[in-house]
């Protein structure tokens, strides 16, 4: 077993099977990329195996491995969590109380489904809230479905 602390309240263990649990915002922070997670667990794995000679080595390694595009793109890629809503985020934007962000602007990229698939899913959620007992809900969607176009095969079932 071993303890490494980075710094206040960040900090790693390394425990009798040799699994490493990092702890603390600056290991575990939301706006790492998936490969500075790697890359920090394997040299919070090497100092906690008084290793640390090796460091070098490992950062030597990733660098080539960036120079010669071994990194899949998926490692580059982050976790985004939105906390309004895009018609929220449209708004503020218009009064200009916010930025713009990359995060928001893809989502408003995206297609909208099509009206025939929502309604699917809405008369699912439906026919799942009735088999649940939870009438209020089932109306929600069974409305939502109706609201969608009362004209297609869902809303006439």
């Amino acid at each position: 077993m071993a303890f490494f602390s980075y710094k206040l309240k960040t900090y790693a263990l390394l425990d009798e099977r040799g699994r490493v649990t990092l702890k603390g915002s600056g290991f575990r922070s939301r706006g790492l990329e998936p490969f500075q997670r790697r890359l920090i667990e394997e040299i919070v794995r090497l100092l906690l195996e008084s290793r640390g000679k090796e460091v070098r080595a490992v950062i030597d390694r990733w660098l080539e491995d960036f120079a010669r595009r071994r990194v899949p793109a998926r490692l580059f890629a982050r976790t985004e969590t939105l906390g309004d809503t895009l018609e929220a985020y449209r708004e503020k934007i218009a009064a200009g109380v916010r930025s713009p962000a990359a995060a928001y602007e893809l989502v408003s990229q995206t297609p909208q489904p099509d009206s025939e698939v929502l309604q699917k899913a809405n008369l699912g959620a439906g026919e799942m809230y009735d088999i649940q007992k939870k009438r209020d809900l089932a109306t929600r969607k069974y409305q939502a479905v109706l609201a969608t176009n009362s004209d297609t095969a869902p809303a006439e079932r």
